[in-house]
């Protein structure tokens, strides 16, 4: 079992930790492109909510934006947007989750997360589900 910290909880949860860089990890995919738009708008509301109730952290989720600039469909546009969450998730002190289900696209972010050591705060509808999944994870010495 991986001894990453799983906290539910929602916001003022890292409040009272000391993390600087928060990654956002929420669902992007949807059946239509609607469903998408709106998983991007509500990503990008809980990072304002997030930046302007704790002072001195920035949230960050490059599925809030990037949708909007690379074509998924394209494999080389989408490799760069992968690794450009990747990046962002390694310069992170901590890993925000929120959403109605994981996707496989959460499930890998959560995986990196996990294997960087990241303190994972889970909103509490979705924290059983991410902890039933993190100890899936093979343990990484």
């Amino acid at each position: 079992m991986n001894k990453v910290r799983i906290k539910p909880g929602y916001i003022s949860v890292l409040n009272k930790l000391s993390c600087k860089k928060v990654y956002v990890c929420s669902p992007l995919s949807a059946p239509t492109h609607n469903e998408i738009e709106a998983n991007m708008l509500s990503v990008r509301n809980k990072c304002k909510v997030i930046n302007n109730t704790i002072c001195g952290v920035r949230a960050w989720a490059p599925h809030a934006y990037l949708p909007e600039i690379i074509d998924d469909s394209i494999a080389e546009e989408r490799a760069l947007a992968l690794d450009f969450g990747m990046r962002l998730l390694n310069m992170s002190d901590a890993m925000y989750v929120f959403g109605a289900r994981l996707s496989d696209g959460m499930k890998s972010e959560i995986s990196e997360a996990v294997r960087l050591g990241l303190v994972i705060v889970a909103e509490p509808d979705i924290a059983s589900a991410v902890s039933r999944f993190v100890d899936t994870i093979p343990e990484v010495n």
